[in-house]
């Protein structure tokens, strides 16, 4: 066995056990001076710690240690792909018996990987994004035994020997060869570059839009900026917007149209998104906190006049609303009061319950040019009982 060497150990238990069958990975170095190393499996009784079968693997050591694979190219052409369009991966490795290559596809509903196993030393190998892609494919490149996963990690456990991304555009419409941003991941206040080119029209107009979602088919779109009176080929540098009206934003969408000589059609010609990253994410920790002020516990029924302690933090945001709202029964009845109270971005108050029975809701709001938001937090209800 050379220094350096990988097993690859398989055994099976003839007791009964969670796991009756298993095969895993060693990694020995060799420690010193030393002829032989002697691998021991033994099988002992859970009871009583005796032993029920054990066996020795010798393994004679070399002078020669084993010289380390090396990827020498991991490339794929192109770099940048449209949805359902293919893409080739290409790589070269020496030193190594073992190649294999993990291919998530980048849809968010399907985290496992597809797996290309027993692959030459150099070779390539040709896939399509799927439609529904959701961000870049990634391959990840593998120069020895496959180390498989669990359920709850169902790749390899193994670091890759190389790795790379394949950048996929959202949707494009005939006569657009492409709109997408340089990149697919930012956070609030920075700067998102955007490119694209189209075969025939007049201009172009893209849409930032304000909602976290992409509008129904016909729907007009909630934008939160217009830019208009564009190439047909070009870029535009645009920021994410730190606002509270975003700020609970997980994407950052853009819809691109080609005008011509009609009215703003009623579908997009393209669209594309940006990622905002989590650390970014201003209302990540937003909190709202409603106990009994008068022994500190949750509730969900109180008493007409009952005091409520109201703890909050809405990260910082300058233009906190408190929201008390009292409904005759669920959430489909109208209203029979609703009030909207500035406070701190952060601090606690003590609410009393009205003299009505009903479901009395508090929840946390901000403001921004006169329109009202609520944060990405659970409302508190209560059921008001007579007495």
């Amino acid at each position: 066995m050379p220094n350096g060497t990988i097993l690859n150990a398989e055994y099976e238990r003839p007791v009964e056990w969670q796991y009756a069958h298993k095969a895993d990975y060693l990694q020995f170095v060799y420690p010193g001076d030393y002829e032989d190393v002697v691998l021991r499996l033994r099988v002992v009784n859970r009871d009583d710690g005796s032993t029920l079968v054990q066996q020795d693997l010798v393994l004679a050591v070399t002078d020669s240690p084993v010289a380390s694979a090396e990827v020498l190219a991991f490339s794929a052409s192109p770099e940048i792909i449209n949805r359902g369009e293919s893409v080739t991966i290409s790589w070269e490795v020496t030193n190594s018996d073992v190649v294999f290559i993990e291919y998530y596809e980048g849809f968010i509903a399907n985290p496992c990987p597809t797996i290309y196993r027993d692959l030459p030393l150099s070779g390539s190998l040709t896939v399509t994004a799927p439609d529904l892609a959701f961000r870049g494919l990634t391959f990840l490149l593998f120069t020895d035994f496959y180390v498989g996963g669990s359920r709850h990690h169902c790749g390899s456990f193994r670091e890759p020997a190389a790795e790379l991304t394949v950048a996929v555009t959202d949707y494009i419409g005939q006569g657009v060869e492409y709109f997408r941003p340089e990149s697919y991941y930012s956070t609030f206040g920075e700067q998102v570059m955007l490119s694209w080119e189209v075969s025939d029209g007049e201009s172009v107009m893209i849409l930032q839009l304000a909602e976290d979602r992409f509008p129904n088919l016909g729907e007009t779109p909630v934008a939160y900026a217009t830019y208009s009176n564009l190439p047909l080929t070009g870029t535009l540098e645009v920021t994410i917007p730190d606002n509270p009206i975003v700020r609970a934003s997980i994407t950052r969408h853009f819809l691109l149209y080609v005008i011509e000589d009609e009215p703003l059609p009623s579908f997009p010609d393209a669209q594309a998104s940006v990622n905002i990253d989590e650390d970014g994410n201003l209302t990540c920790d937003a909190t709202l906190s409603v106990v009994d002020s008068e022994n500190g516990m949750v509730t969900e029924f109180g008493a007409m006049g009952m005091e409520l302690s109201v703890q909050w933090d809405s990260c910082g945001n300058e233009n906190t609303l408190l929201r008390l709202a009292l409904r005759r029964g669920d959430y489909n009845d109208p209203l029979v009061s609703e009030e909207y109270i500035p406070v701190e971005p952060s601090g606690t108050t003590t609410v009393t319950l009205p003299e009505e029975t009903g479901r009395y809701s508090i929840e946390l709001y901000y403001e921004d040019e006169g329109e009202r938001y609520t944060l990405r937090t659970l409302p508190f209800v209560i059921e008001i009982l007579a007495g």
